[in-house]
């Protein structure tokens, strides 16, 4: 018996210990891909700030450079000095019209093709209405034999139902026949995905947290998975006085310190630094409030004021209120 017990224990204990192992690895490996993950989507958050300002400058530029090249043209072309070019904008927009022209008219001729042609009806359409039309007559004639009066308007509205039940019953039968074409589930996902995702409207850059964040125009489920999204009824971040911004964010949860999740942190001093498609502003911690999750009073406008607000929920992981961080903006002066 004391053998046995032995037996029982060291087995026991070695499948504690492997046990341990196993989740102590899993734990381990787990945390090594999220690590990769978060490094992942910040390395591809910052790539795209980048190609953000890049767009923004080149707009700018487009703008900026467009008025003065066509004044070059026009003066060139109304001096004489280059022809050529007045020419062939000439013959393109003349190329354009005549398209326009064309468009217009093979569309008319649709239209009247239309309105005359009807359904082509096939050889079993036919053979049904052809049935049914000798068997009208021969009602027809019965009654007109049996009684000098006019035959019912119910009798002829109900072959007529007749006709179009039978014309319907062949058309679908021909229509099962053939081969539907069905869209893979795949591509049905992908194509719901794309509409609902939508385009970043600004950059957040929390310095103490080293957090960088895209802003996108809601909060929808996709666009705060991604990154944080503007407060309805709320505005652009601006340097008008004024204008309060609204920005909300989940804390914690599958992006991990990649959210708002360390913003009760912040205190005075910090700095928030957004880049929008017109300018770059700066923030300064003004306060924090906690409220609860229907409190919509601190959202108002000033005046003499351009405010930021960050929300998130609180207390972590409860969620049952709602943390507002709030920020002024920085003027060159300050």
């Amino acid at each position: 018996m004391s053998k046995g017990s032995e037996l029982k224990q060291l087995v026991l204990s070695t499948l504690f210990f492997v046990i341990a192992f196993c989740l102590i690895i899993g734990s381990v490996a787990y945390y090594i891909y999220s690590e990769n993950r978060i490094n992942q989507r910040r390395s591809a958050i910052l790539a795209g700030r980048e190609a953000f300002k890049k767009s923004v400058a080149k707009n700018h530029d487009d703008k900026a450079t467009a008025k003065p090249v066509r004044k070059k043209i026009a003066l060139r072309s109304s001096k004489g000095q280059n022809k050529k070019v007045a020419l062939k904008a000439k013959r393109v927009v003349t190329k354009k019209k005549v398209k326009v022209k064309k468009l217009k008219k093979s569309h008319k001729r649709q239209t009247k093709k239309l309105a005359k042609t009807k359904l082509k009806k096939t050889p079993k359409i036919a053979k049904t209405q052809k049935k049914l039309a000798k068997k009208k007559r021969v009602v027809l004639a019965s009654s007109s034999k049996k009684s000098s009066k006019k035959p019912k308007k119910q009798n002829v509205k109900s072959d007529k139902r007749d006709v179009k039940k039978a014309v319907k019953k062949v058309v679908q039968k021909e229509k099962k026949d053939q081969p539907k074409k069905v869209k893979p589930k795949a591509v049905k996902r992908k194509v719901k995905l794309a509409t609902k995702m939508s385009k970043e409207v600004a950059y957040i850059e929390i310095e103490k947290l080293g957090v960088v964040l895209p802003v996108f125009p809601d909060t929808s489920k996709e666009n705060l998975r991604r990154g944080v999204g503007l407060v309805d009824t709320t505005a652009l971040p601006s340097a008008e006085l004024g204008t309060t911004c609204a920005i909300a964010g989940h804390r914690g949860g599958y992006n991990g310190k990649d959210t708002f999740l360390d913003i009760d942190r912040l205190g005075d001093g910090d700095l928030v630094y957004m880049t929008t498609k017109t300018e770059d502003l700066t923030y300064v911690f003004s306060k924090k409030i906690v409220v609860k999750s229907d409190d919509w009073s601190h959202f108002n406008t000033e005046q003499d004021r351009s405010k930021l607000i960050l929300v998130t929920c609180h207390p972590y992981p409860q969620n049952t209120d709602r943390l507002l961080v709030i920020f002024d903006i920085l003027n060159d002066e300050g």
